[in-house]
């Protein structure tokens, strides 16, 4: 199973944060058909698409998932998947 990078999620945070919502959309569909098994990463592409649709969610919560992926993700990257260097 392939997971997205924290550098995937730094363009879609990148994007909501300047509420570039028709580019936002067209990246998270983008993104979503690539990663297909990466199901924090689907969960939350789905939220904010469904923000995008009807804006049912606030932005600053979808803002605040994204970045607790991010460090997530980041850590996983470096290794320290476990807490500690």
């Amino acid at each position: 199973m392939v997971l997205a990078s924290h550098y995937v999620l730094k363009d879609v945070l990148n994007l909501l944060e300047r509420e570039k919502h028709g580019r936002l959309e067209e990246v998270c569909t983008i993104y979503r058909d690539r990663y297909t098994e990466d199901e924090e990463l689907l969960e939350v592409f789905d939220s904010i698409l469904k923000h995008i649709s009807s804006g049912e969610s606030d932005p600053k919560t979808l803002m605040k998932r994204l970045t607790d992926l991010i460090s997530v993700r980041r850590m996983e990257v470096s290794g320290d998947s476990k807490g500690y260097f």
